[in-house]
């Protein structure tokens, strides 16, 4: 259900936002009125979709320790659901494959004691109206960034969760960084239309790969959400933003993967 006001105002100083998507509720702002007045901010900004995690050393999960292999990260949600990959499958060098609109995990390598054989690629950027970019490949040479997201809101009259999230990004002995999740959902309906300021629903920026030790791959950034609006007097338009979360960098320079874009 959504509500009904007779006037929603949001001062200069005020912020209307939703509680994140969690699996079940979040990521929505939505409701109608007579009269908006907006001074402020009306966001959705990283509410949509989750992030992938970022791969993490094994030790203790019952699979093979440290050097060799290491976990590639996670897949992120999208309206194809949550990443399924089990834990011990996610070692050795391929990178986790993107499904529907979320980004796919960061792989690569981790083969020894030399700089040259610890490479993790990046995670792939969310995607929604367009497609999340790829996360890079390592130095290594491995073809290890993760898949960006396809595209899958492109018509002008579906409306659904958002964007998909970024793929986290392939630990080494470090950890890789996570993703960013998706703007989620503004939808309003007031018959009297007044935006002085902003309305949104970007993607987070995918993390940084951590820098520490032998470092990881960055993880991709989340999709732009979507913003729908519909009022029979619009007084001021203001500004808008649907975009993605940006690329992050992989850890320790440019040996590890950066995580690829989200769309918008």
């Amino acid at each position: 259900r959504i509500p009904n006001y007779s006037t929603v105002t949001v001062t200069s100083a005020g912020s209307l936002t939703a509680n994140s998507w969690n699996g079940t509720f979040g990521g929505i702002v939505a409701f109608k009125c007579e009269t908006l007045i907006n001074s402020g901010s009306i966001n959705t900004d990283g509410k949509g979709f989750r992030y992938g995690v970022g791969g993490i050393r094994d030790t203790g999960a019952g699979c093979t320790e440290y050097p060799t292999p290491a976990p590639a990260g996670d897949r992120a949600e999208s309206y194809r659901g949550v990443n399924s990959v089990a834990f011990c499958s996610r070692l050795f060098e391929n990178a986790i494959s993107s499904i529907g609109g979320g980004g796919g995990g960061g792989g690569g390598v981790n083969t020894g004691n030399t700089t040259t054989s610890r490479s993790g690629g990046g995670g792939g950027g969310g995607a929604n109206r367009t497609n999340g970019s790829n996360g890079s490949n390592s130095s290594y040479g491995f073809n290890a960034g993760g898949s960006g997201g396809t595209l899958y809101n492109n018509g002008t009259t579906l409306l659904t969760l958002g964007g998909g999230g970024g793929g986290g990004g392939r630990a080494i002995n470090a950890l890789g960084g996570n993703g960013g999740s998706g703007g989620g959902i503004v939808l309003i309906y007031a018959n009297n239309f007044n935006n002085a300021s902003i309305i949104q629903s970007t993607g987070s920026r995918g993390v940084n790969g951590n820098s520490s030790d032998d470092g990881g791959g960055g993880g991709g950034g989340g999709a732009g959400g979507m913003v729908f609006i519909k009022s029979n007097f619009v007084n001021s338009v203001g500004t808008f933003s649907i975009s993605g979360g940006g690329s992050s960098s992989g850890g320790a320079g440019s040996l590890y993967g950066s995580g690829g874009a989200g769309g918008a």
